[in-house]
């Protein structure tokens, strides 16, 4: 997962993430926290980094015949959302970071911890 992450994060090295990303699975790695940690890139590297990994993952899911289930989304209106993030964020690193963010634009703080936090960093896949 270590090395995975690292690949994930420079961008640039696809057929080395395509190794380790196999190579994960042949070493006993679960598709399922492949997922989980392409979750978790999107919230921690940006949408162009988890782009390129989605479609590796895919690739490599399409070459050996494995199905995933997406998780059924979130059943409530979304109200839980903000209070998932905000105690992952809490347990992370405190939300001392985005208080001068709530300055300038409150809307784009919340989002952070609805969809970065709550969405991605609460999910369960993947501790």
């Amino acid at each position: 997962i270590c090395t995975v992450s690292c690949l994930m994060a420079l961008g640039s090295v696809k057929p080395q993430l395509k190794f380790h990303m196999t190579g994960f699975l042949n070493a006993g790695g679960r598709p399922q926290d492949l997922v989980e940690l392409l979750f978790v890139s999107v919230a921690v590297l940006g949408f162009p980094s988890a782009v390129v990994s989605i479609a590796l993952a895919r690739e490599i899911f399409q070459e050996r015949g494995i199905t995933f289930e997406a998780p059924p989304p979130a059943s409530d209106d979304g109200t839980q959302r903000y209070r998932r993030g905000l105690e992952a964020l809490l347990a992370v690193n405190g939300e001392g970071h985005l208080r001068p963010l709530e300055a300038i634009s409150p809307d784009l703080a919340r989002w952070s911890i609805e969809f970065a936090f709550g969405e991605s960093l609460a999910r369960e896949g993947l501790e």
